[in-house]
């Protein structure tokens, strides 16, 4: 046979593989058999994680065990190229043609086996949701160390809670985007280069560079509204944070595994100890329809990604969502998925005068709950592109999402032991429309410096930042802090010391059952000394 007929068979054997090949969740009917187990979950989840649960008394679940490995290892015996797992979902996606499907559908550890990418398709439009960027305009600069970043921190009030000291440090963000084209080279953020990027990891191409020149810059654009430090040119909100950059989005094609791929970067966002996720993603609609929503489906409860999102907030992870930029729509101008979620904080679009943006996706969500939940700027937001490396301005839910959730950071610094729940009233109450909410501007604009004011454990000593209970005791003193303690020393109220206890990582419990009844003082160490002490009385 002629080198060039050859070549050409082999071409189209290539491609009709390439064609045939779909992607699949495949889920499974139990974790029986699986190696990790509760008792042991530092196999499974980073110390900081555990500390996270700890910090607000969330019990592990099953949910949290890995998909047993034995029934991975199946599905690769039996032809497909394994992809990622969610713990979650018990789910793990896969690749193959339609021949390998069904032997696997009738595997004894398979319940179902969904279509989530029906074939490779060619490249797409970027979609509009994702980037709208234009040169930097005649923007107002409020404050000149905050340069063209000062209206958009200005306009919630956030820069009088930095000045109180908070700028974000040693709180953890995690972004679910689609792309973070050059983040590891922009001078922007050469302050994270020392240690406050955590990790970076690619969702949708297993082993991809997400900091590569040709994949988007919209997660790097979305990173600057936060993490950008340039005084005198352009802060963040929360510039001092420390992030992993997990790449969820697939931007030349639009179907549902993209939600899947969100719940397993929200699962990895878990698994590091993330305080908190951005996602400047909205799913509607895809481009096979049998994958689309309708409005019903935005309920909270119905998609994969809203799925997710409840299982992070359930975790202690502050979830922050853009609303989407669907306003103008005559076909669809409701917020997306997982905006949709109650738990989640859903955040819109305004200008830099507070007035709302027409492309800002409405509410409510189909429950009827309120969405979006506040507003920040979206038009004309300063943001830093990718491949310039300058400062540029940027319209859409996508950058109001990260200006308000770096400024929760910041409140998160101040108050770490305030659970999301109650930090996402606390935002929603302080907002200019809290007592006349729309399905238009939600509860409106936030006070973030009205609600440090109001928020627990503010501007308190170092010993407050460690809480112990019940207080007086009888038997168990539980002991909660923002760092890993090591030990405790116990000193009656004359100041002699009465005992001291070493502290197991993830349980800080106090024996107190020995102790006579009176009033005690508990000097707490680290690794760097002294990290607090705290008064108790035992009954």
């Amino acid at each position: 046979m002629k080198p060039l007929r050859l070549a050409l068979l082999l071409l189209i054997a290539f491609l009709s593989q390439t064609i045939d090949a779909q992607k699949y969740a495949v889920f499974f009917k139990d974790k029986n058999g699986t190696p990790y187990t509760l008792s042991q979950p530092e196999e499974f989840l980073s110390q900081r994680a555990l500390e996270r649960r700890g910090k607000f008394d969330i019990k592990l679940t099953p949910d949290d065990l890995p998909v047993n490995p034995a029934y991975v290892t199946e599905l690769k015996n039996a032809g497909a190229t394994v992809l990622f797992s969610s713990r979650w979902l018990n789910c793990t996606l896969i690749h193959c043609d339609a021949a390998t499907i069904n032997p696997i559908k009738n595997l004894p550890c398979v319940d179902s086996v969904v279509l989530v990418y029906p074939e490779f398709k060619s490249v797409q439009p970027q979609k509009e949701e994702l980037l709208i960027i234009n040169d930097l305009p005649s923007l107002k600069i409020y404050d000149p160390f905050y340069g063209y970043g000062s209206n958009q921190i200005e306009q919630i009030n956030g820069i009088k809670v930095h000045q109180k000291g908070y700028d974000g440090d040693g709180v953890l963000i995690a972004i679910l985007d689609a792309g973070f084209s050059n983040a590891n080279k922009i001078n922007a953020f050469a302050h994270l280069y020392d240690g406050r990027l955590l990790m970076a990891k690619d969702f949708i191409e297993p082993g991809g560079d997400v900091y590569r020149a040709d994949i988007s810059g919209h997660g790097t654009n979305v990173l600057s509204c936060m993490a950008t430090y340039l005084p005198n040119q352009m802060v963040g909100t929360a510039p001092k944070a420390s992030y992993c950059l997990f790449r969820t989005e697939d931007t030349a094609s639009e179907y549902v595994i993209e939600e899947y791929a969100w719940v397993i970067g929200a699962e990895a966002a878990d698994s590091i100890g993330a305080d908190l996720i951005n996602s400047s993603l909205s799913y509607t609609q895809y481009h096979d329809p049998a994958m689309s929503h309708s409005y019903p489906d935005m309920d909270g409860q119905t998609t994969i990604a809203s799925v997710g999102a409840r299982r992070a907030v359930e975790r202690g992870i502050f979830v922050c969502v853009s609303a989407g930029n669907s306003g103008d729509n005559a076909s669809w101008r409701w917020i997306g998925t997982p905006a949709d979620v109650v738990q989640a904080l859903t955040v819109g679009a305004v200008h830099p005068d507070g007035e709302r943006a027409s492309f800002s996706s409405i509410g409510p969500n189909a429950a009827g709950e309120q969405k979006p939940n506040v507003m920040a700027q979206g038009v004309a937001a300063a943001i830093v592109n990718a491949e310039g490396q300058v400062i540029n301005t940027g319209n859409g839910t996508s950058y109001s999402s990260p200006i308000v959730c770096g400024m929760v950071a910041c409140l998160l610094q101040a108050s770490p032991f305030t659970k999301p729940e109650a930090l996402k009233n606390a935002i929603e109450a302080s907002s200019s429309l809290y007592t006349t909410p729309s399905y238009l501007m939600g509860y409106g604009i936030p006070d973030f410096y009205k609600i440090l004011q109001s928020l627990p454990e503010i501007e308190h000593s170092k010993c407050n930042n460690i809480l112990i209970y019940p207080n007086p005791v009888s038997d168990i003193l539980t002991v909660k802090s923002p760092t890993r303690l090591k030990k405790a020393l116990l000193y009656d109220v004359a100041g002699q010391f009465v005992a001291e206890q070493t502290l197991s990582p993830y349980n800080y419990k106090i024996s107190t059952q020995k102790l006579s009844a009176g009033m005690y003082i508990i000097h707490f160490y680290d690794d760097n000394g002294v990290a607090g002490c705290s008064k108790f009385i035992k009954e």
